[in-house]
């Protein structure tokens, strides 16, 4: 599914940026490292490449078994084989991590990562508790809030990150009675909304705006004066 749904279009997506760009130099190509096109045309042409990365590090392939189809994909670009996953390339020069190390426990990350505090779904968010089956981004949305989560389902990744914190729980399993439990338990245990709203005075300390014109502008600055 994943194959399909982020690489079929990959051919249509590199022949479309090919067409728009043209002639022009861009000064970098923006992306997230989902939109593998804009990788593949950013190395065809050696236009520098920005990555941004809306799911959580650590960046690492999702699915090995679309390699062999993402190297048949470069043949057709003229690109030479890769070995690594094209879902777990990031850009060397700079990758724009939605997020903050805050949530989840530390890790080392290559240099050109740079977080960037919570993109968040809205400004204006109220409850007690948010339950979601998965998204990082509306996970984030809560925590900045300052609200706990409760998470169903099996995104595994996002589940280790928010126990961690301590700011929700995770359920494995789902029925109406053990949602109904955990809600009850996040309700009932103030240390949820404690670390819930820790979190929060965490990704207030971000201007996501701010920080991503910075680095975007001293990274295109700096490759102009390189010329």
């Amino acid at each position: 599914m994943l194959r399909h749904y982020l690489l079929d279009p990959v051919p249509r997506h590199h022949r479309e940026l090919a067409r728009l760009t043209g002639r022009l130099t861009p000064d970098a190509l923006i992306t997230s490292i989902d939109f593998v096109a804009a990788a593949l045309h950013a190395e065809q042409r050696g236009t520098p490449w920005i990555s941004v990365g809306i799911e959580p590090p650590p960046l690492r392939p999702r699915d090995a078994g679309v390699l062999d189809y993402y190297n048949a994909i470069r043949a057709q670009v003229d690109l030479a084989p890769a070995t690594t996953c094209p879902f777990s390339v990031i850009s060397p020069l700079l990758h724009l991590q939605n997020g903050v190390p805050a949530f989840g426990p530390p890790q080392e990350l290559p240099p050109q990562v740079q977080h960037v505090g919570a993109l968040t779904l809205t400004d204006c968010l109220q409850g007690a508790v948010l339950v979601t089956g998965r998204g990082f981004t509306t996970v984030q949305t809560a925590l900045a809030h300052g609200i706990p989560v409760l998470l169903t389902g099996g995104d595994n990744e996002l589940a280790a990150r928010l126990t961690w914190s301590g700011a929700g729980l995770h359920l494995r399993r789902v029925s109406a009675r053990r949602i109904g439990r955990a809600v009850g338990r996040i309700l009932g245990e103030p240390s949820f909304r404690d670390a819930a709203r820790s979190l929060r005075d965490v990704y207030h300390g971000y201007d996501t705006t701010a920080v991503l014109l910075k680095q975007i502008e001293q990274t295109t600055m700096t490759l102009m004066l390189q010329r």
